[in-house]
């Protein structure tokens, strides 16, 4: 049984999909007579790059040519029906040469099969095409060697360079190449691929797991055709989207949407039942986190760029959706939309080569719902704002409100016998013991710089360097009694150090 993405392999110009831009070319070339010697075609696996040196070469051979050449074109366009035409798709044709660099990449290979034979006349037509496939394989040497036949070949000879890597190439072979770069084939152009095979082989198939496959395929059509052929002999003739998720381990849009709930809510317990339910289900834990980033991406989209609905696939109903989702994450979701993307990205390319990849995505997710467990700028920054947030509102940290419980009176007489700054001005000694007095009448009982002194007392170098915008913010906690001396000092002023031993010790 011949495999679908070789069944309906394009024939023809005409029924090349997603590459318009590289068909129009090739066409006036051909029909203007404007040919190259030598074209290279770059992109991604799976698009077409030597389906279209196949179907150049039947443009060259076909038996129509010798009429359009009369004319002055170069070739005609290929109907695919004709001997020349039939055996170029077979790869039988004599003038039609297919290497395989990845196979053939030193110089005796180059030597052997090209440059010894390419003096020599076509055997049946007008022209010799050379199709070299991964031609990013060939060593410095066999480049070389390529490199004098490539400038100036014979008249007869055409070369075809493909390639998934360009950058290898050398760039005295790009500079005598005509480049095409073959773009991702987009999901709606698959989607109607994979209906139009389905309708031909008689399957029995549903939208939903089209699309699924599209995405899946990555604008890959191979990729598209090949999993579609699995789907037909696991579903036995029908295409259905619950097959489609089972085998491609791909999670429904109400999954991702819990998922992206329980970050915004900080909730990790519902984080790890998430997970765990996934384990169970037998589901690609890789594939999930593929998954989350690219749903969390419509989010930030969402989020950016408004509920517009030209900008998702679901219309409006989504995008309304995905603005639901991101007014969750807060007084600032873009910055912490941000971070999630980053977070769950780092940890998709952990998990290509971690032992434990169910770890890895528990730990990105213990990141992303408690900024503490992370030391990032990033989460600094994340804590820094809901410590703003906290003071704004008026309420305590459960850790500082444990703390004043547990010590009420050591908290009082430390206070009274240190002077303290209040909002960025000196205080005199004797007015010392009725600043901690003023300063919580501020706040209810906590004023800001003090929260922030609990919380983040080790940080603070950090965060006065790395942000400059929160030095307003802290400066009051960076003022504090000097322990050897009864006048207050502060780091970031070196002119206000007191000179004592203990002072510069202490960093005070």
């Amino acid at each position: 049984m011949e495999s679908l993405y070789r069944k309906y392999r394009p024939l023809t110009f005409d029924s090349v999909v997603g590459q318009q831009h590289i068909v129009s070319t090739l066409e006036h070339a051909i029909t203007e007579g404007r040919l190259s010697h030598a074209y290279l075609f770059c992109g991604p696996r799976g698009t077409g790059k030597t389906t279209m040196a196949r179907i150049l070469a039947k443009a060259l051979l076909c038996r129509n040519a010798e009429a359009a050449r009369a004319e002055g074109a170069s070739g005609c366009m290929p109907d695919g029906t004709c001997e020349e035409c039939e055996l170029i798709a077979e790869g039988n044709h004599p003038d039609v040469y297919e290497l395989d660099a990845a196979s053939r990449t030193g110089v005796d290979n180059v030597r052997e099969e090209i440059i010894n034979s390419v003096n020599f006349a076509p055997v049946r037509g007008k022209y010799k095409i050379y199709i070299i496939d991964e031609v990013h394989m060939l060593t410095t040497a066999a480049f070389n060697a390529l490199l004098k036949t490539l400038e100036e070949p014979p008249a007869h000879v055409i070369f075809v360079l493909c390639t998934t890597d360009p950058q290898k190439i050398l760039e005295t072979i790009l500079s005598r190449c005509q480049r095409f770069d073959f773009h991702r084939i987009g999901n709606e152009d698959i989607e109607r691929r994979l209906a139009y095979v389905c309708e031909q082989e008689g399957f029995d198939y549903d939208d939903e797991a089209l699309a699924i496959v599209a995405r899946h395929a990555k604008g890959g059509m191979r990729d598209a055709l090949s999993t579609l052929e699995q789907l037909s002999v696991f579903g036995n003739g029908s295409v259905h989207a619950d097959d489609a998720r089972s085998l491609l381990g791909e999670v429904s849009d109400q999954i991702l949407g819990e998922f992206s709930r329980a970050i915004a809510d900080r909730d990790v317990a519902e984080l790890y039942g998430l997970i765990r339910a996934q384990v169970e289900e037998g589901n690609d834990l890789l594939e999930l986190t593929r998954d989350l980033v690219a749903h969390v991406r419509d989010v930030y989209v969402a989020c950016v760029a408004g509920a517009r609905a030209e900008l998702f696939e679901g219309g409006s109903e989504q995008a309304e959706a995905l603005a639901a989702e991101a007014a969750a994450f807060g007084e600032h979701p873009a910055d912490r939309l941000a971070r999630v993307l980053t977070v769950l990205d780092d940890a998709a390319l952990e998990m290509r080569g971690a032992s434990d990849v169910r770890l890895v995505l528990e730990i990105a997710c213990t990141r992303l719902a408690r900024p503490e467990a992370d030391l990032t700028i990033e989460a600094l920054a994340e804590r820094v704002a809901r410590l703003e947030a906290m003071v704004a509102n008026g309420a305590v940290p459960a850790s500082v409100a444990a703390a004043q419980a547990a010590a009420p009176a050591a908290s009082v007489p430390a206070a009274a016998q240190q002077p303290t700054l209040i909002s960025g001005a000196r205080a005199a000694a004797p007015a010392a013991s009725a600043a901690p007095a003023a300063t919580s009448a501020r706040q209810g009982g906590m004023p800001w710089d003090r929260v922030l002194l609990f919380r983040l007392p080790s940080l603070r170098p950090v965060l006065l360097f790395r942000l400059p915008s929160l030095r307003p913010v802290l400066r009051p906690c960076q003022l504090q009694a000097c322990s050897a001396c009864t006048s207050a000092c502060a780091d970031s002023d070196a002119s206000a150090r007191c000179g004592s031993r203990a002072c510069h010790r202490s960093g005070t």
